[in-house]
């Protein structure tokens, strides 16, 4: 008699599958990637086998040509680039064929097209948050703080959590009650169990017995968070895992927020960040580049690194010293340890003029502003400010 041996890995299933509208995570990132990649990248999927993107099929012939194998192996290779470690999962996308009413639907239908067993790990496609994946059943939460909610937005459609220690004791949908929120995160440590109690919130969707079996209100369209709710219920023990970092693009609004939260800094070298102190010799010394008679504005450049640490800026460092003296350029920026990202030499001394485009949307009017700074002023943070 043979035995089928349970599966030790995860499998990860983001169900972006309305029919609405071409899902957020296909759009994107300002940093040239997809949504999507950046969505992935910060799970760790040491323990994943599977990943997979649940698409509607109108949405497969409009974005991807129905080039779907191609657009998978793009995608496994840019998430496999951009972490910091190497990762075997397999990355899928799944054909919705019909249209699911939920994201429970959706599950559902993708765990029985692509023969999903073991456990699996529920993630949204319109969220990021780190997160160690593994099996279990657990809900994965962020604890509200000033800073946080800045990248949480439309918090009355989220679901807040009651946590007792380590567990969850409930959630609440659009219900305020704790600092405690959802971040799209649901894992179950096998499929039976997931389909044994989205079979159950189906079938009293409609009626007031999800509020006997204690969901707050019956709804045509069950969440996920539903299925955690009934089988909470039923004597299933969730964790609480919580993400250090979360930042949301649910809404159309927010993922323009999101997006232009993101900028490009162009900032010219002498004068804004080092001057020359006088002196006899100066010529010669400004020819070589001599790093004793260099003086940095320090205001300025803890600024700079101020902006650096934030993670959402390009920041171009350009000089009039010509290519051929790159690398003392580099040296003198790493000894005043001047953040970049890119150095662009031979920037002439003279007027200068950025030519950028709008589209009104992601792009607005204007893209660009430009700032003169008095020569060795230390009043960057006064004139360049992003927030």
């Amino acid at each position: 008699m043979s035995s089928t041996r349970r599966p030790t890995k995860c499998t990860v299933i983001v169900p972006a599958a309305r029919a609405d509208s071409i899902p957020n995570c296909l759009q994107l990132h300002p940093n040239g990637h997809l949504l999507l990649v950046d969505v992935l990248r910060h799970l760790d999927l040491t323990n994943v086998s599977r990943v997979v993107l649940a698409l509607q099929k109108t949405h497969v012939e409009s974005e991807l040509g129905n080039r779907v194998a191609e657009f998978a192996q793009f995608i496994q290779d840019d998430i496999k680039a951009t972490q910091k470690g190497q990762t075997g999962a397999e990355f899928e996308v799944c054909t919705v064929d019909t249209v699911t009413a939920s994201a429970v639907d959706t599950v559902e239908y993708v765990i029985r097209k692509g023969n999903i067993t073991g456990p699996i790990l529920i993630k949204d496609s319109d969220g990021v948050f780190d997160h160690t994946v593994e099996a279990g059943n657990y809900v994965v939460a962020l604890k509200l703080s000033s800073t946080n909610t800045r990248t949480t937005h439309d918090l009355l459609s989220k679901s807040f959590l009651s946590v007792s220690g380590t567990l969850l004791s409930g959630i609440h949908e659009k219900q305020m009650i704790s600092n405690v929120v959802s971040v799209g995160g649901y894992a179950f440590e096998d499929v039976k169990l997931f389909l044994q109690g989205a079979l159950k919130v189906r079938a009293a969707a409609n009626r007031a017995e999800l509020c006997l079996l204690g969901i707050e209100a019956p709804m045509p369209r069950p969440y996920v968070s539903h299925v955690v709710q009934l089988l909470m219920t039923e004597d299933n023990a969730f964790a609480v895992n919580f993400a250090r970092t979360f930042v949301d693009f649910k809404s159309h609004a927010a993922f323009l927020n999101f997006h232009r939260s993101y900028h490009n800094i162009s900032i010219v070298l002498e004068g804004t960040l080092l001057v020359e102190r006088e002196g006899p010799g100066i010529l010669m010394d400004r020819l070589l580049f001599a790093t004793a008679r260099l003086q940095p504005v320090d205001m300025n450049i803890r600024y700079l690194r101020e902006l650096y640490k934030q993670g959402r800026v390009r920041i171009t460092i350009s000089t009039r010293r010509a290519s051929s003296q790159q690398d003392a350029v580099k040296a003198v920026l790493k000894e005043f340890d001047i953040p970049y990202h890119v150095l662009q030499c031979d920037h002439l001394v003279s007027n200068t003029t950025v030519v950028s485009s709008s589209d009104g949307v992601m792009l607005p009017y204007p893209t660009s502003t430009a700032v003169t700074l008095p020569h060795g002023a230390p009043l960057l943070a006064s004139f360049l400010r992003l927030d």
